[in-house]
């Protein structure tokens, strides 16, 4: 009896945070979208901010290390703002994906990878499997794959290209079935603690999974809109 109230309340919190996780997520990739779409269909306005392309890439990656960073030192509120200036940022610096694929390309990728997030999400949620192992892998095959790609950078090989964007597909496919995995096991483990504390985790968590979902995106859309 015991242990059916402990369980109960714990499954009812756990997915009551998920799922503002998963808003937060979806606001930050609405924001993103919808800015990328109007920047990108938009050739003025994309004319006026090409000259601004490094600063603003510059200020898109200080403004999510202050967030992953000082997310205990700031308020909440400070926190939304935060999010969504990067959501913003993000999508400001890549809607020149809209000068290079066409819309019909963009919106099956994107299906492809909401479905792909989907499907690893909700699975490694509900699964008993255990990845906690999984992540000296990922980090030893995002160093690698990192170092490949600057390799690459100067030998500009095509097939080589190929193959590392398949790499980074898988790569990210398992960063979302272990970021959502991590995400609900350190909620089980802190879920008494304050309210101001938990919303501003899942304003961290849900970034972490924005930018799991956005990468998968653009890697997905470079390997299956290939035009060599």
């Amino acid at each position: 009896m015991n242990g059916y109230l402990w369980v109960e309340p714990m499954a009812t919190t756990t997915n009551t945070f998920m799922t503002k996780v998963y808003n937060w997520m979806s606001v930050a990739l609405l924001i993103s979208w919808g800015l990328a779409y109007y920047i990108g269909t938009n050739i003025a306005i994309l004319k006026m901010i090409m000259p601004y392309f490094i600063p603003l890439i510059i200020l898109e990656l200080v403004v999510v290390m202050i967030l992953s960073w000082a997310i205990n030192r700031i308020w909440f509120i400070v926190a939304i703002i935060l999010f969504i200036i990067y959501s913003a940022l993000n999508w400001i610096t890549l809607s020149v994906i809209f000068q290079v694929y066409t819309w019909a390309m963009i919106a099956n990728t994107f299906i492809i990878t909401a479905w792909t997030f989907l499907f690893m999400s909700a699975y490694w949620y509900y699964t008993k499997a255990d990845l906690t192992g999984f992540w000296t892998f990922l980090i030893m095959w995002l160093f690698w794959l990192i170092l490949a790609s600057i390799v690459n950078f100067f030998l500009k090989s095509n097939m080589f290209d190929y193959i590392l964007s398949w790499a980074w597909v898988l790569i990210f496919t398992g960063l979302i079935a272990y970021d959502t995995q991590k995400i609900k096991q350190i909620w089980e483990w802190v879920w008494t603690s304050s309210s101001d504390w938990i919303n501003k985790r899942a304003i961290i968590w849900a970034l972490a999974l924005y930018l799991d979902f956005i990468n998968l995106f653009l890697f997905i859309l470079r390997l299956f809109n290939r035009r060599d």
